[in-house]
């Protein structure tokens, strides 16, 4: 989950959840390196550079993050009928998002294996979703989670059209979304490196070093 600071808060926008700001950022320190989005903001924030800056961009490393309306499976069944209704569903959703057996869900999705899995993963992040403003914060961020939805057509042109290099990561336990968005990345970008993990939505929880040497392989393929 995002949301972290006072700051982060504050400078939430309704346009796709994105922080303010970032673009700037990035052209004050010079930096063009490959964008490694991860779920919820920091996926939004790089799609939306790429969409506005491409020169900003010159690779995606992707895991577990969904750019087609099809990658959002049942689990978001609750979050779309809050979209439609967000008063008479807030409650629905933040029982789907911010209890204790979400954020279990979360990490190990329907992994076999839970001993490879520290508790504190999903404890400590219940603890910190249950700090004061959180409920209300995450609840409006996901409302607003609605417009990424509605831009994911242009996110997959954008995709078609400039095939960047891609790396595409995925935990096959993730429960947060289907197994099929890995493949529908492919679909956008024939060359896409696509490698579905032993592991979670969080797969570093259990495939830290795996992923290391992927993206190390892929960043040092460039050069």
């Amino acid at each position: 989950m995002n949301g972290n600071s006072k700051e982060q808060m504050e400078t939430v926008t309704r346009e796709g959840s994105r922080p303010a700001g970032a673009e700037q950022r990035l052209k004050e320190l010079g930096i063009k390196l490959p964008a490694p989005p991860e779920p919820f903001g920091t996926y939004v924030e790089a799609v939306s550079m790429a969409l506005a800056h491409p020169d900003l961009i010159e690779a995606l490393i992707v895991q577990d993050a969904v750019a087609h309306n099809e990658g959002l499976w049942a689990n978001w069944k609750p979050r779309r009928a809050f979209w439609a209704d967000l008063t008479a569903n807030e409650s629905t959703l933040r029982a789907n998002l911010l209890s204790l057996p979400a954020a279990r869900v979360r990490h190990s999705g329907n992994d076999p294996d839970m001993e490879r899995y520290d508790p504190d993963l999903w404890t400590d992040e219940f603890a910190f979703l249950n700090q004061p403003s959180q409920a209300d914060f995450q609840s409006d961020l996901f409302y607003d989670y609605r417009t990424n939805v509605d831009a994911y057509p242009r996110w997959q042109a954008w995709m078609r059209e400039k095939q960047p290099r891609l790396l595409v990561i995925w935990g096959k336990y993730d429960l947060s979304f289907d197994l099929s968005e890995p493949e529908a990345y492919r679909r956008d970008v024939p060359n896409a490196q696509v490698h579905v993990l032993d592991a979670g939505h969080f797969a570093l929880d259990t495939a830290a070093d795996e992923i290391a040497e992927l993206v190390r392989g892929f960043v040092s393929s460039a050069r």
